[in-house]
């Protein structure tokens, strides 16, 4: 899941929709907003983090928050991961990709 930022039980999706977490309910709504700002990461990008509960109700497990030209994604391995409105994530280069 992609989002701008949190507000209490709320967050603000990448696309401006806006969900709330305060109920564990599935609802078809927060569904669709959720598999609208969904982006797959590969799991050897990631630590083995758990996924927030909630989140499991609508088969996805993590989250990354977009600020400005960084992204910070729940379990990464990689630190500094830039993000950029056209490509969407970039990863650092790897010791093995130079």
């Amino acid at each position: 899941m992609l989002y701008q930022k949190k507000e209490g039980t709320k967050f603000v999706l990448l696309d401006g929709s806006v969900i709330d977490t305060s109920t564990s309910d599935f609802c078809n709504e927060t569904a669709r907003n959720l598999h609208r700002n969904m982006v797959k990461i590969f799991e050897y990008r990631l630590a083995g983090a758990k996924p927030d509960a909630w989140l499991k109700e609508y088969r996805l497990f993590g989250w990354a928050r977009i600020q400005d030209d960084s992204v910070h994604i729940q379990g990464a391995k990689d630190k500094n991961i830039g993000w950029n409105t056209t490509l969407g994530i970039i990863w650092p280069k790897t010791k093995e990709q130079a």
